[in-house]
């Protein structure tokens, strides 16, 4: 299904490139760091019958076509939803996110409180409880040294599903090989414009956008429901729990075995959750899901 996106999106910044697949009330999907919307691949079976999932990719991500280098940007990326889903044609949409994502899909909702629905988020950044495995990162990933390092990790399978890879995402770390690692890091090995566009990002990076995701939080006319990996070094439960008061229109989480990338390591439940919490914001018939809950 991803190898060929459906639509382009052409704004002056980028073309955008769009999937849409199923029938019923919209999702809009956007992935986060240093992934694209292929990520989303093994939730889409359990949501498409029941919803219209709509996918994109991120200047700077997959197989959007960058125009303007400077769209590569987080804070950017805000305005860049909103052109698309304007151009999509959608005025009532659910959000589902994940690490920057999140960030991304917050702001989107509070700049359009009228069209938003409801938010799923996935393990993302939470106000005021940044790890030190992300201050760390942070500190040390934009350089070009990092970078170099990065990379160098990536080509050895042993290093790529270590600390030093991606090991701080997943629990079960042979998940890092195979699917995921022919979709997200081979096509950064292979190609050095692909690592160029996808290191902008953390070039550009703003710290002070995850401060604002307090106000945002609270400019929420629509409820939220966070999915969390419980093992997180990058974003821990215990922030999240800390956040929930922060949503005005309320906010629940559910609590799966995993870390960041928590809706690649169990889609099937993630997606049930996901589909249970839309049932109340879009009105369509959802499965039961799994996991731990604690409302707010």
């Amino acid at each position: 299904m991803f190898e060929t996106p459906h639509r382009f999106v052409d704004l002056p910044h980028a073309r955008i490139a769009t999937w849409s697949v199923g029938q019923g009330p919209a999702i809009v999907f956007v992935h986060g760091w240093p992934l694209w919307s292929a990520t989303y691949r093994n939730l889409l079976p359990s949501l498409k019958d029941r919803f219209t999932c709509h996918l994109l990719d991120l200047p700077g991500a997959g197989k959007t076509q960058v125009l303007d280098p400077r769209s590569i940007d987080i804070r950017r990326h805000v305005q860049t939803v909103i052109e698309t889903v304007d151009a999509l044609g959608l005025d009532r949409y659910a959000l589902v996110a994940f690490d920057s994502g999140g960030m991304v899909t917050r702001a989107v909702a509070a700049q359009r409180p009228e069209q938003v629905t409801g938010v799923v988020l996935g393990n993302t950044e939470m106000p005021g409880h940044l790890s030190r495995t992300f201050a760390q990162f942070a500190t040390w990933a934009p350089s070009r040294v990092g970078q170099a390092l990065m990379t160098s990790a990536l080509r050895v399978p042993r290093l790529r599903r270590s600390r030093l890879g991606y090991g701080t995402c997943f629990v079960d770390r042979s998940l890092v090989d195979g699917e995921f690692s022919r979709l997200f890091i081979e096509p950064m090995l292979d190609s050095r414009d692909v690592r160029r566009r996808q290191f902008a990002l953390l070039e550009g990076s703003d710290p002070t956008f995850v401060d604002e995701m307090e106000q945002a939080h609270a400019s929420l006319r629509c409820p939220a429901q966070l999915i969390w990996g419980d093992r997180d070094p990058w974003f821990k439960l215990r922030g999240a729990r800390a956040c929930l008061p922060q949503f005005g229109a309320g906010a629940e989480i559910e609590v799966l075995p995993g870390k960041l990338f928590v809706h690649e390591e169990h889609p099937e439940r993630f997606a049930a959750i996901t589909a249970r919490f839309l049932e109340s914001t879009l009105g369509a018939r959802a499965p039961s899901g799994e996991g731990s809950r604690q409302k707010r």
